[in-house]
């Protein structure tokens, strides 16, 4: 009959597979844990988008006030631009002069292009009081930058979804196996007694 307990010694019912079968917290845990980390993942590239768009703004923010407060003058090479490459721009050291407003020329180290000779104009730029300094990053170079950051803030992203859910698990298998030697301190001493 359907309504009847089964009887002594017949074969129960098998627990169900798939999700429904881990009834355990611990598996539910770790369900939760692998959707949040799929999530995070998920987010990742959205969240290293905006921080590129975000790096992108900043930079090119801090371009022009650089380029509001200095100001691109020629120098006039006194000697041949060669050497080890030392600037971001391919450029290298060398003495150069220079005037700023109606004063006297001025000397002094500028960055200049590999190969220039003595006598040769450069751009250079300089503060208000005529002073040498790096040029401004140029367009290429911040968005590389901010290509760069926004692929690391991406990867961290996710790298952190990953070892969190991994703590997550190995955390869980540690309860499991304390759980495990608990239920089998408890099964062991009836299944020793049997003999064959």
């Amino acid at each position: 009959m359907d309504g009847d307990p089964p009887a002594a010694g017949s074969a129960r019912r098998r627990p169900e597979s798939g999700a429904r079968a881990s009834s355990r917290s611990t598996d539910r845990i770790q369900r939760v844990s692998r959707v949040i980390a799929v999530l995070l993942a998920m987010v990742a590239v959205p969240v290293g988008v905006s921080a590129s768009s975000t790096t992108a703004e900043r930079l090119t923010t801090a371009a022009e006030e650089y380029r509001a407060e200095h100001e691109r003058r020629p120098a006039v090479l006194l000697e041949p631009a060669v050497g080890k490459v030392t600037a971001a721009n391919g450029w290298v050291p060398a003495t150069a002069t220079w005037t700023v407003g109606f004063g006297p020329p001025r000397e002094g180290t500028v960055y200049a292009p590999v190969g220039s000779r003595p006598g040769d104009t450069v751009e250079v730029w300089m503060t208000r009081s005529g002073e040498p300094v790096a040029p401004p990053p140029r367009p290429r170079d911040i968005t590389g930058r901010a290509v760069v950051q926004g692929v690391f803030t991406a990867l961290g992203v996710m790298a952190a979804a990953v070892v969190a859910h991994l703590l997550v698990c190995l955390l869980l298998d540690r309860i499991r196996m304390l759980q495990w030697g608990g239920e089998w301190s408890t099964v062991e001493p009836r299944w020793s007694d049997r003999r064959p």
